[in-house]
C-alpha cells in the first residue's frame, strides 16, 4: 500500500489517524494534501491518488473473487500510476458524461431532477463492486443494501436501483443477477431450494446465505427478477432498429430457462390473489390480496411470457399460456381492486381493511408495464391516470404518502408513481422531493422513506442506499 505521504510526488501530503484500531468502526482516515497558496488572482488545481487494495473483494460461497481491476493491472501501486496518467482524459470523458446524464435529466424533469438524480448516481454506483470470476472468466457485479443492514444482492434493492443501471450501463444490471442466477440454479457449495428467486445471497461481503435465510417474498422476487431481465434484454438489443433477438437472451437461454420456468410457474399458482405475504415495503406488515404486488406478479409473468416469445423458446415452452394469464389475472386484478369511494381509484387489497374507510395504495408497479413497452396485460393508460388523480388528492407538503395507514413514503416509489401521469405530474412530484432534500432538518445522505408531512427522515436508517437509481424511471420511458 503506498502511504499517504507519497500519494502526491508534487504536493506536501498530511495524514492523520483518529483513535481505533485501523481496521475498526470508530477508526477514520483523515487524508490533507496541500501546495502552495491560494489567492482569488492564482487559481491552482493538482490531482490526489487514492485506492483501496482488497486482497479479495466477495467471497462467493466459498470462492474468492478479487477485484476486476486485478486483470489489468499487477499492483494497486500500478494502478494508480495508470490513473494518474489518463486523469486528464479521464476527467474530460466524465465532463461528457455528466453533460449527457443531466441533459437527459433535464429533458424530464428539469433541473430539480437533475440535482437529485446527480445525487442518485453516485449514491447508486458507489454500493456496488465489480469483480472478476476466474472460474467463468468473465466480470460479475456485487451490491451492498447499506444502512438498512448489509445484505448482499438483494433483490428488492437492486430492483429500485436498476433504472440507473438501465439508463447507464445495462450489462451492469445483468452482472448483478448473474451470481442471483447461478446460486438459485445450485451451481454453489449451498443448496437454494425454494420454488421462487431468491432475496439475498449474505451480508457483504460474504455470499453465504442458505434457503432457511431467506426472506419469503415469492412475488417480490421473481417479480423483480422477470422485470429487471426483460429489461436488460430491451436494454441491450444488438439490432440497429433494438428489436430483440435470441442471441440478447444468451445469457440465461437455454442455461437458465428450466430454472426461470419454474418461478413463472410458481406466480401462476400465487396469482391472482396474493397470499398474506411480504413484499418489499416489509416494515409495512404483511398484507394479503396485496394489489401493489398482485399488479407485480401479473407484468412479471407477461414479461416471462415476452422473454419467451424472444428466446425462442417457444419449441418447449407454451409461451402463450403464461401470457394468456397475465391477461386473465389482470382482468381479475382490475374487477377486485376497484373503488369509487371518493375518487375512482384501486384500492390497497382487495379485501376490506379494518380501520380504513378509503382504501387506496400507490400502485408503483404498475409503471413497468410502460418501462418494457408492453401492450398488455393492463389497460395501464386508464388505470394509470385515474390512480395518479387519486393520489394527487392525497398530497402533503412534501409529497403523498405510500398509503393511508402512514403519512411517510418511499423516495423511489414517488417518482415511479408520478412517472405513471403526465409530465405535469411528474414536474409536481419531482418538485416535492427537490423540496424535502433542500428542507429537510435531517441532514444525511439521500434518504428513501421520509415523512410527507413534516419532512424529516423516518426510523431504521433508509440513508445512503442506492434505492434511488430509481429515479432515472422517467428517463427511460419513451412514449
Amino acid at each position: 500500500t503506498v502511504p499517504a505521504t507519497s500519494l502526491v510526488a508534487s504536493a506536501e501530503a498530511e495524514a492523520v489517524e483518529t483513535t481505533g484500531t485501523r481496521g475498526g468502526v470508530h477508526a477514520a482516515q483523515h487524508v490533507g494534501s496541500r501546495e502552495g497558496s491560494l489567492s482569488a488572482e492564482h487559481v491552482l488545481s493538482h490531482t490526489v491518488t487514492l485506492a483501496y487494495d482488497d486482497v479479495a473483494s466477495v467471497d462467493y460461497f466459498g470462492t474468492q473473487l478479487k477485484g476486476l481491476w486485478t486483470q489489468a493491472y499487477g499492483s494497486i501501486q500500478h494502478a494508480m500510476a495508470a490513473a494518474a496518467a489518463e486523469a486528464a482524459e479521464v476527467t474530460r470523458r466524465t465532463a461528457e458524461h455528466d453533460i449527457s446524464m443531466l441533459d437527459s435529466l433535464k429533458s424530464k424533469g428539469g433541473a430539480k431532477l437533475a440535482a437529485v438524480g446527480a445525487l442518485a448516481y453516485r449514491q447508486t454506483l458507489a454500493a456496488t463492486k465489480l469483480v472478476w470470476n476466474s472460474e467463468r472468466q468473465r466480470p460479475w457485479s456485487f451490491l451492498k443494501e447499506i444502512s438498512t443492514n448489509g445484505d448482499m444482492q438483494t433483490m428488492d434493492v437492486i430492483f429500485p436501483a436498476s433504472p440507473l443501471l438501465l439508463y447507464c450501463a445495462p450489462r451492469l444490471l445483468q452482472l448483478l443477477l448473474d451470481p442471483v442466477l447461478s446460486y438459485a440454479n445450485n451451481e454453489t457449495r449451498i443448496a437454494f431450494s425454494d420454488p421462487y428467486s431468491p432475496h439475498q445471497l449474505g451480508t457483504y461481503p460474504i455470499g453465504d446465505a442458505t434457503t432457511a435465510a431467506q426472506e419469503p417474498m415469492p412475488l417480490e422476487n421473481s417479480g423483480n427478477m422477470f422485470l429487471m431481465m426483460l429489461a436488460i434484454v430491451q436494454q441491450t438489443a444488438q439490432r440497429q432498429d433494438r428489436t430483440p433477438t435470441p442471441a440478447d437472451c444468451e445469457w440465461f437461454y437455454p442455461h437458465y430457462w428450466s430454472l426461470l420456468t419454474g418461478w413463472a410457474d410458481e406466480l401462476m399458482v400465487r396469482l391472482p390473489y396474493p397470499a398474506n405475504q411480504l413484499c418489499t415495503d416489509d416494515f409495512t406488515g404483511r398484507l394479503a390480496n396485496n394489489t401493489n404486488l398482485g399488479a407485480k406478479g401479473i407484468i412479471a409473468l407477461q414479461a416471462f411470457a415476452t422473454m419467451c416469445d424472444i428466446a425462442g423458446a417457444g419449441d418447449t415452452t407454451d409461451c402463450a399460456k403464461y401470457s394468456a394469464a397475465a391477461s386473465d389475472y389482470a382482468a381479475v386484478w382490475t374487477e377486485l381492486a376497484y373503488s369509487d369511494v371518493g375518487l375512482p381509484h384501486y384500492k390497497m387489497s382487495y379485501n376490506d381493511l379494518p380501520g380504513i374507510k378509503e382504501s387506496w395504495s400507490i400502485k408503483y408497479n404498475l409503471l413497468w408495464q410502460r418501462i418494457l413497452r408492453l401492450k398488455k396485460p393492463f389497460a395501464y393508460d386508464e388505470i394509470a391516470s385515474r390512480e395518479v388523480a387519486f393520489y394527487s388528492s392525497k398530497l402533503n407538503t412534501y409529497g403523498f404518502p405510500m398509503d393511508p395507514r402512514h403519512t411517510y413514503v418511499k423516495l423511489d416509489w414517488f417518482t415511479w408513481a408520478g412517472a405513471m401521469g403526465t409530465d405535469k405530474d411528474f414536474l409536481l412530484v419531482v418538485d416535492n422531493i427537490f423540496r424535502y432534500a433542500n428542507e429537510t432538518v435531517d441532514r444525511n445522505p439521500l434518504t428513501d422513506l421520509y415523512y410527507t408531512d413534516s419532512g424529516r427522515q423516518t426510523f431504521g436508517g433508509f440513508i445512503a442506499r442506492p434505492v434511488v437509481g430509481a429515479i432515472f424511471a422517467k428517463v427511460l420511458l419513451e412514449y
